[in-house]
């Protein structure tokens, strides 16, 4: 934890590091020089009353004493605010350099991370929990040292007197910190126990301020509901940070007293080696100086360390979180280029392929086999929660099959990094995102290379049907798209698709898989859209698989697979299923029904 905690301080910035490093070390020695400054001048001031002197001359000696007290002084204070200057900069930078940690390891992890809920309780522990604490801890370090350095010094000075000071002081300090440890450990326990109701409390204040909401919820009165959720789950975790505040500070109190107590009898104590003249003045202000200065500074480091510890506790999340390692996504410039096919566009084998989504008991996906030879388009049907989105998941590797294969041109793509095997895909999924960018920029995304193409755009636009759209905003493909950060232009549900497919068109992939492609389309640009991609497909002899429930387009189709329960129930072409009189007949027959019923 120190060997990472340490890399991560580092290597956000190593000259913020050393320059602070530098400053806490001086500001350490600060106190001491003081408070030998002070005994000498208590001295001379002694000196000069009993020798008479009450206006001291200005070639005194305590002048030169006040002048030197008063040059440590400000270099004190332009030290402190140095020191506050280089804190507050150096947490910026860690800030930055953790939020980037987090975002580049959460980019990297498999799909299945982002569908499981405890493993979002790890990433929110790290986000929220730990995000800010590397930061505190800079600044618990350099009070630590400061405080350190001081305590050396002047425990120097009074262990040279009476030793079994020092050893006092420090039993005491001890106490306090002994009750600081175990509430951190109470808080940490505490908080980690409640992750998930704490991202309870965030997800109904992301749906009370996020554009995407706001339109049901003003429609169908849901702010009330939601406030109250939200403030009914707040008001638990309040209960439960007063107890555990309440219950630290009166240990922490009861603590305090036996403190005071030590520290009032120790400066008892030195009072009496005065009177008794067994010290003079100056070693009496010195030795007060220093044990008051020795008491705190325990105090301060006992407490800093109680800190370091608490938030040493929540910091193994983060580090937990960064160590974790995916299992299907290939990490950056590892195996790129493993298993390339040797044809432009790959003969899809499913072979007896079964997938279970885990803590499930049934199968999404169940025995499934099938060929599909390059250039043809084949159909996948069947009703809601029949394996169709899964399928484009396994198709795209962002899962592995929990028995069985799926082969490219005879290679397990498994086998295959995801670079490599995704340069082979064209993917929409079901619920495709617009970004809050430019229509150039989210077209381009389909294929990063090409965003700076504005032919390669256009042409995409226009294959898609988004073209006629395009050119009719206020700064065509220059228009940002969404209102979140910029104010920007808000798009149709069916010219978000559009968008969707344009991205997946500028990619060129050899196998285009498609879920839902025209669920949001009229009906007109629907057939543009098919219409385009047939010709596409022949031209380029791509692949083509998509999901749809509209028969007048799945019809078309080279090859139909019929999916219930994960199972694959028929397939064939459109008149061979129609002749069988199955699944697919009866489908289709159900919705050419409904249409002559408009007729």
């Amino acid at each position: 934890m120190l060997r990472s905690l340490c890399v991560l301080v580092w290597s956000s910035s190593p000259a913020f590091f050393l320059l602070l490093l530098f400053l806490t070390l001086l500001s350490g020695i600060v106190p001491v020089i003081l408070a030998a400054i002070n005994a000498v001048l208590l001295n001379s001031a002694a000196n000069l009353f009993f020798a008479h002197q009450v206006h001291p001359p200005v070639s005194s000696p305590l002048l030169i004493i006040l002048l030197v007290m008063g040059s440590v002084l400000l270099l004190s204070r332009i030290l402190t605010a140095g020191q506050t200057a280089v804190k507050n900069l150096y947490q910026v930078k860690l800030t930055h350099a953790i939020s980037q940690a987090i975002a580049e390891k959460a980019s990297l992890l498999d799909l299945a991370f982002f569908e499981d809920p405890e493993s979002q309780n790890k990433m929110s522990n790290a986000s929220y929990e730990a995000f800010s604490r590397p930061g505190i801890m800079i600044i618990q370090v350099t009070l630590a040292i400061s405080s350190l350095v001081t305590l050396l010094t002047m425990g120097a000075v009074i262990a040279f007197w009476h030793l079994w000071i020092v050893f006092a002081l420090l039993s005491s300090s001890l106490i306090l910190f002994l009750v600081n440890t175990s509430h951190s450990k109470k808080k940490a326990r505490a908080v980690i126990e409640r992750t998930s109701l704490t991202r309870k409390s965030q997800y109904f204040s992301t749906l009370l301020t996020l554009d995407i909401f706001a339109k049901e919820i003003r429609v169908f009165h849901l702010r009330d509901f939601f406030l109250a959720q939200r403030r009914k789950i707040t008001d638990r975790l309040y209960l439960q940070d007063r107890n555990l505040t309440i219950r630290q500070l009166n240990a922490t109190n009861l603590a305090q007293v036996l403190l005071t107590a030590i520290q009032i009898l120790l400066n008892l104590y030195i009072i009496d080696q005065l009177l008794m003249r067994n010290i003079s003045i100056a070693q009496y202000s010195l030795y007060t100086q220093s044990v008051n200065q020795l008491n705190e500074t325990f105090l301060s480091l006992m407490v800093a360390a109680a800190q370091l510890y608490e938030n040493h506790l929540f910091l193994s999340y983060l580090f937990h979180f960064l160590a974790m390692e995916p299992r299907i996504e290939t990490i950056p410039g590892q195996a790129d280029r493993k298993n390339a096919l040797p044809s432009v566009t790959p003969r899809i084998e499913f072979q007896h392929v079964t997938f279970r989504y885990p803590d499930t008991a049934w199968n999404a996906i169940d025995n499934l086999s099938f060929t599909l030879m390059p250039g043809q388009t084949m159909a996948l049907v069947g009703k809601n929660g029949a394996g169709k989105t899964t399928f484009v998941k396994l198709l795209a590797g962002l899962y592995q099959p929990t028995q069985g294969h799926i082969l490219f041109d005879g290679v397990d793509i498994s086998t295959m990094s995801r670079p490599v095997l995704r340069a082979y895909l064209g993917v929409l999924f079901q619920d495709y995102p617009v970004y809050n960018l430019s229509v150039s920029q989210n077209i381009g995304l389909g294929d990063i290379a090409k965003m700076d193409h504005p032919q390669a755009i256009e042409y995409a636009a226009r294959q898609s049907g988004f073209e006629q759209i395009a050119r009719a905003l206020p700064e065509r493909y220059e228009t940002i798209l969404g209102r979140w950060i910029d104010r920007g232009y808000e798009l149709s549900g069916g010219q978000r698709q559009l968008v969707g497919l344009a991205r997946v068109f500028l990619r060129e992939a050899p196998v285009l898989l498609l879920d839902e492609p025209t669920a949001a389309l009229d009906p007109q640009n629907e057939w543009v859209f098919f219409q385009n991609l047939l010709t596409q497909q022949r031209v380029k002899g791509q692949t083509v698989i998509f999901i749809s429930h509209r028969f007048s387009t799945v019809r078309h189709a080279d090859h139909i697979l019929v999916l219930v329960d994960g199972k694959k129930r028929e397939e064939g072409h459109h008149d061979e299923l129609m002749e069988k009189n199955g699944t697919y007949a009866e489908m289709f027959r159900l919705q050419a029904h409904m249409y002559r019923e408009c007729l």
